[in-house]
């Protein structure tokens, strides 16, 4: 399930990030924001897999760039949870 939710992701991104590309003015940062923040709302599952960030480049056309790195933390966690399910009265009894 959760790579379901990466992929969609990762398209998203990489769809985003060929926009910025290949844009022919500058381009509004906090537009961006908000659309990389629907992005990761309507993916939740695995939004906390990546680090994403738009940086300035006085190089391209838009005067920014995407981006995003995958956590490796965030696999290890996925894999582990993955399936599983653990009830408030069970993960109280765990905590004592």
């Amino acid at each position: 399930m959760h790579a379901r939710f990466s992929r969609r992701i990762e398209e998203g991104l990489q769809t985003l990030a060929r926009r910025i590309d290949k844009s022919t003015r500058p381009l509004e940062r906090g537009a961006l924001e908000r659309q990389i923040g629907r992005l990761l709302e309507r993916n939740a599952r695995a939004a906390a897999r990546y680090a994403i960030s738009i940086a300035e480049d006085e190089t391209s056309a838009s005067g920014l760039r995407l981006q995003w790195t995958v956590q490796a933390q965030w696999d290890d966690w996925a894999t582990l949870s993955e399936g599983t399910y653990i009830s408030a009265q069970q993960h109280r009894a765990v905590d004592r």
